[in-house]
């Protein structure tokens, strides 16, 4: 784990090897979505998880020392997914305009993530009231910004270092952003879920005045 690495108090006690505890350790983790999903993260307790996943409370705290690091456990592995959407969506990269597309589509997932996984909106919610989980956030900003900045320089090599890693952190940060803020807001069709206007209005005005520089139009 990469970047619960850097923040040593939010690791597991023991990340497994064998399988019997790989799959313990995925039995906890699972009952900790299940029941922050279905009840929110602030109320959560130790004793809440070691009863929805069968197992005991002295097991429990083998692998986690408190649910903060059980619930930054989960963040991580939703942040892997979110990595895995920005790799796979800026890779095949090659031009300013793929770029702009690249971004959009990566707005639409992240979205899509958030609304299909009820988990993490409510462990969303715990990132912001904690600031060891608001580190785990920030440097999760920050890994996706350098992703970009890397794509950024291969299409821009004449552009100044300072002017790219602004670019690539203030867009990552305002996609995270927006996304973040329509996820609160009401689905005005349930049963035909859509985009949210704020969210397509983000796409076509933010991003690309973001991405805009001088000499190389989006």
């Amino acid at each position: 784990m990469p970047e619960l690495s850097a923040l040593p108090q939010l690791q597991p006690r023991k990340v497994p090897s064998q399988q019997r505890s790989k799959q313990r350790f995925e039995t906890i983790l699972g009952a900790a979505a299940q029941y922050i999903a279905a009840h929110g993260s602030h109320s959560l307790r130790m004793s809440d998880i070691a009863e929805q996943s069968g197992i005991s409370i002295g097991s429990l705290y083998q692998y986690f020392p408190d649910k903060t690091a059980l619930i930054a456990t989960l963040v991580h592995q939703f942040q892997e997914q979110g990595h895995r959407c920005v790799q796979a969506a800026l890779e095949p990269v090659t031009t300013e305009a793929k770029l702009l597309e690249a971004m959009r589509r990566l707005t639409q997932q992240y979205y899509w993530l958030y609304q299909e996984n009820p988990a993490l909106r409510n462990i969303w919610g715990s990132t912001q009231a904690d600031t060891q989980l608001q580190a785990l956030e920030a440097q999760d900003v920050q890994r996706h910004a350098q992703m970009l900045l890397d794509k950024l320089s291969e299409l821009r090599p004449s552009e100044s270092a300072e002017a790219l890693q602004t670019t690539a952190l203030l867009c990552m940060h305002l996609l995270n952003a927006s996304v973040r803020l329509a996820i609160t807001l009401p689905q005005p069709n349930a049963a035909s879920p859509a985009l949210p206007s704020l969210l397509a209005q983000f796409e076509e005005q933010v991003l690309p005045a973001v991405l805009q520089s001088p000499g190389h139009a989006i």
